[in-house]
């Protein structure tokens, strides 16, 4: 059986296009010793498109696996996961980058096939060397970036988890290089960039996105379509992450997801510390005075056979 077949359910022939493992190929974990740079806007624009048409085909053939599904076949709970709120230590950008994207990214990938290992991470180790171990303050999402591409993320099974509070920098190198084994590639979108057309295009591609905004979130409502949606007012210096573009109905909405708790009781698709946001909703959100976008090309977690979580579909098949 192909992997096509194993992952998707689909077979080459004239209606159904053959979706082959080229996902799973772009999502091979790097040597522990590389170094990702970032990626240049301009020189991923075209791969994402590429990848954006094979997803699209995924999602047509009704076989896409959004990463909370991910986590029920995978027996895991995302709150497990997910850092469910950032307290009163680090800060959002940290929380939304080195836990959210870092684990919807896994997610994806483990969902295409790639070998690797979905585990608790701790954010606040790399955030803090992005700020050179000061916990005051914030960090713009290009400097939490590039400290994620260069330094990695620490295993809260080596460090401990991100609410312990007592990392400090004598620990940085006893544990560089677990962390450096989960490194993160990534982008940061130019400015004049049509910043909802590059979310929703790294959406379809099956990637997610960090998000600096200055448009806040103040609850949510039904939609025309039936669907608890996100809805907008006032202002704030906040880091979200989008992670999904779902359809409902031929309607499109993206994932959010913050690091606020679980206050979105009314969540549909996905857990409550996120909810959808439909499209002009988004590009709202987007629009804000200050904007700043970074997608996440993919990250690394070494493969542990012994593993309780790791229920790899390609193994299981």
């Amino acid at each position: 059986m192909s992997y096509s077949e194993m992952m998707f359910g689909c077979v080459p022939n004239a209606e159904t296009p053959e979706i082959v493992d080229a996902l799973s190929r772009a999502t091979v974990p790097w040597d522990a010793a590389d170094k990702p740079a970032l990626a240049e806007w301009a020189t991923l624009k075209p791969w994402l498109e590429e990848r954006a048409d094979t997803m699209d085909m995924v999602r047509k053939a009704g076989k896409y696996i959004p990463w909370w599904k991910m986590c029920e076949n995978l027996g895991v709970q995302a709150v497990s996961l997910f850092v469910p709120s950032q307290g009163s230590i680090g800060s959002c950008a940290g929380v939304s980058y080195f836990d959210r994207c870092y684990q919807a990214t896994l997610l994806h990938q483990i969902a295409t096939g790639s070998e690797q290992t979905i585990e608790p991470v701790n954010a606040m180790p790399t955030w803090l060397i992005s700020k050179n171990w000061s916990r005051r303050g914030g960090q713009s999402i290009s400097a939490v970036v590039r400290e994620g591409v260069s330094t990695g993320v620490f295993p809260a099974a080596a460090v401990g988890s991100y609410s312990a509070n007592w990392y400090d920098s004598s620990a940085a190198e006893k544990y560089i290089y677990d962390a450096q084994e989960r490194q993160m590639g990534a982008s940061l979108v130019d400015d004049a960039e049509d910043k909802y057309a590059a979310v929703e295009l790294a959406l379809r591609a099956g990637l997610v996105v960090e998000v600096g905004q200055s448009v806040a979130v103040n609850g949510s409502e039904i939609d025309a379509n039936g669907v608890p949606v996100a809805t907008l007012g006032g202002s704030w210096s906040h880091a979200t992450t989008f992670t999904e573009l779902v359809i409902i109905n031929g309607k499109k909405y993206l994932r959010w997801d913050n690091s606020h708790d679980l206050i979105y009781h009314d969540s549909m698709f996905g857990p409550a510390f996120g909810a959808l946001m439909s499209v002009d909703t988004a590009k709202r959100f987007l629009g804000g005075r200050w904007t700043d976008l970074a997608v996440v090309t993919y990250v690394e977690s070494p493969y542990d056979e012994q593993a309780a979580t790791n229920l790899n579909p390609v193994k299981a098949a």
